[in-house]
């Protein structure tokens, strides 16, 4: 188990339970199981026998707690005042470390999780993403499908929960006064079970063409896809100059394409990029929404901005509005216990090299992102875009 202890001293405390356990890990025919186990696991235990028991628990404390899951991890967290902080601990180490998982607990909440799975089916982007992912990465939607969600067993979500949820595969974060430090660490000594399976490999990445169709939407959904740079994410700051240009070329309202495609053209209604890298391959995306009819000119748009941001360089101007950005966000983040525990866990978790602690060692690693890094980064991961041998496209439309 990795534990991080990062000082906050206020009112208010909290912790993070991290799991390398994320959709990723979900056996095949069970797709959503990791969705799934992360709904019903602080349900019961022997201690606290069910889900009235364990909700009077967190109440007495007036703690705040939830839990969310992703494609390589999943996480609890709970945040209550810091004289509560070690009672709450407690209980969340007693759930998670010794979860009932009873089969009626397992079968009353399939009917959240598949309401979820409903609302996630009403959106045109999610539905996109999920399709674009799968198609491209082969990952399975996060949450499941309905085929997989409604077979799940509980005897199914017992033996993921014994194969993942080991001490070799958990980190604990927790924000708190020093005062308490000492004594959370005592407190989760020989916590858990002590084996566990690793996460498994990264699918092979197979990029194709791909048309989907959608009648009950209105809208249509275009992402071009390229390889990216490679990286096995080790470094932080090689993934900061990642992050500022995916911001300068797409997303936040200053980016390059936001501006043209947008702002002055008026043709979408969103639109993002993203790099996900592994050691040995990486898979950039530009993605967007928008009116069906304005395909062809949104595709020349985005192909437009991409060549002059690849020939010319990103404005010296633009880079500096990602930077700043970001670090609002950043120091946004440091102004509550949650912000700090969750700041950078995956690549705490992943054991990344140069992860900064504080707001003011982040300042001072993103100083020294320089426009000249962002250009490099724009030429590695977005120039393939422009290479229709390299590049592919994913369209979603009504018809």
């Amino acid at each position: 188990m990795k534990f991080r202890f990062v000082q906050h001293d206020s009112p208010l405390a909290t912790a993070v339970f991290t799991f390398k356990a994320g959709s990723l890990s979900d056996p095949a025919g069970q797709e959503g199981i990791s969705h799934y186990l992360e709904h019903v696991l602080l349900n019961a235990s022997d201690k606290y026998p069910d889900e009235v028991a364990v909700s009077d628990a967190f109440a007495r404390l007036g703690a705040s707690t939830n839990g969310g899951t992703g494609s390589n991890s999943v996480c609890y967290y709970g945040t209550c005042r810091a004289s509560k902080f070690v009672e709450m601990i407690d209980i969340h180490c007693d759930l998670i470390a010794s979860p009932l998982l009873h089969d009626d607990a397992v079968e009353r909440e399939r009917t959240i999780v598949m309401s979820e799975l409903k609302d996630g089916q009403d959106d045109a982007m999610s539905v996109f993403v999920d399709e674009l992912l799968q198609g491209t990465l082969g990952w399975a939607p996060i949450i499941g499908r309905d085929t997989t969600v409604s077979a799940i067993t509980a005897e199914q979500i017992r033996s993921h929960y014994a194969a993942r949820y080991g001490l070799p595969n958990l980190m604990v974060t927790v924000a708190a006064p020093a005062s308490v430090e000492d004594e959370i660490r005592d407190r989760l000594a020989g916590f858990g079970p002590t084996a566990a399976a690793p996460p498994p490999p990264q699918p092979a990445v197979d990029l194709e063409d791909m048309a989907i169709v959608r009648p009950s939407f209105g809208q249509a959904c275009l992402a071009i896809v390229a390889p990216g740079a490679p990286g096995n994410g080790a470094n932080f700051r090689e993934n900061l100059v990642g992050a500022v240009a995916s911001n300068c070329i797409a997303g936040p309202d200053f980016s390059l394409l936001f501006r043209r495609v947008r702002g002055e053209l008026g043709l979408t209604y969103w639109i993002g990029a993203q790099t996900v890298r592994w050691p040995d391959a990486g898979v950039t995306f530009v993605a967007s929404q928008f009116d069906p009819d304005l395909m062809d000119q949104v595709k020349q748009e985005i192909a437009c901005v991409l060549r002059k941001a690849v020939d010319d360089g990103v404005p010296e101007e633009t880079v500096a509005f990602a930077k700043d950005a970001m670090l609002t966000a950043s120091a946004s983040s440091c102004e509550t216990s949650i912000g700090l525990a969750r700041r950078f866990d995956m690549y705490h978790l992943a054991g990344a090299q140069g992860v900064p602690e504080g707001y003011d060692e982040y300042e001072d690693i993103m100083d020294g992102v320089s426009p000249a890094d962002v250009d490099a980064y724009v030429k590695r991961a977005f120039a393939p875009m422009l290479d229709e041998s390299a590049s592919k496209t994913v369209t979603m439309t009504p018809d």
